[in-house]
């Protein structure tokens, strides 16, 4: 009994008849070291108006760096001159003419500090905390002292001690 022709399966690429010319043969894999010849459709060359400009090298980076260099320089010489120069009379001009003073705040923990207040000439140490603010003592003001130096303290210690 003779019966129809027994389906193959289905094989990619060109087939082949085997030598007796019998039996088609699906084509061997191509070796893994070369590359598929398979024709791909060649992309269209990129428009010259879309394409980047060429690369000046360091100098394209340099540029930037420095005026960003500059600009910073500026900035933080702005705020030395501001918090140094500046703020100092700012809060001298605020004082001025006033009769409270506040001459010096010691925080002692988040709610608590000291402060030391000047009022019409008096000065009286001050504690702020939860309760409130308390007067803790009226001290005298200290007299004007010459500001120290470097060479009045090294005279100071070679100055022999006489007990």
């Amino acid at each position: 009994m003779l019966s129809g022709p027994a389906e193959l399966p289905p094989v990619e690429g060109p087939v082949t008849l085997a030598p007796d010319g019998a039996d088609p043969v699906a084509p061997a894999p191509a070796p893994a070291d070369e590359a598929p010849t398979a024709a791909r459709p060649a992309s269209p060359p990129p428009d010259i108006d879309t394409l980047p400009p060429p690369s000046l090298g360091m100098g394209e980076l340099l540029g930037p760096l420095f005026k960003t260099m500059l600009m910073l320089a500026i900035v933080v010489g702005i705020a030395y001159l501001t918090l140094h120069k500046g703020l100092g009379k700012l809060v001298a001009r605020q004082n001025l003419g006033r009769r409270v003073k506040v001459i010096e705040r010691v925080g002692l923990d988040p709610r608590r500090a000291l402060f030391l207040v000047e009022v019409d000439g008096r000065q009286l140490l001050l504690g702020a905390g939860e309760g409130g603010v308390v007067l803790l003592k009226e001290m005298a003001p200290e007299p004007q002292a010459r500001p120290v130096t470097f060479a009045a303290t090294l005279e100071a210690q070679q100055r022999p001690e006489t007990t």
